[in-house]
């Protein structure tokens, strides 16, 4: 479970300050809440997660491999104009 996702999820762009990285119901009991809408409960957190948090999973591998897809595909199109324009040589190769 991320509880900061279900945090979001719950109460978008909430204000709240601590730290929730280890997921546990004492850290987020810790939290010092800043935000004018109600806290939500541990309950509701856990609840958000079971209904939600597999389809948020896959959508964050998805983007992930977006993300390193793109980046694959911008880096081989600068290679080629870098060679073309002659400030890589023909034998370049990314895959070294």
């Amino acid at each position: 479970m991320d509880v900061a996702l279900a945090i979001d999820g719950l109460v978008p762009a909430a204000k709240y300050g601590g730290s929730v990285t280890d997921n546990s119901k004492k850290s987020f009991d810790a939290l010092l809440w800043e935000d004018a809408r109600p806290k939500p409960t541990w309950g509701s957190i856990t609840a958000w997660w079971d209904a939600n948090g597999a389809q948020v999973m896959e959508d964050q591998a998805a983007e992930d491999l977006i993300t390193a897809e793109a980046r694959q595909m911008v880096q081989e199109m600068a290679v080629e104009r870098l060679k073309k324009a002659g400030k890589l040589s023909a034998g370049f190769d990314l895959k070294r």
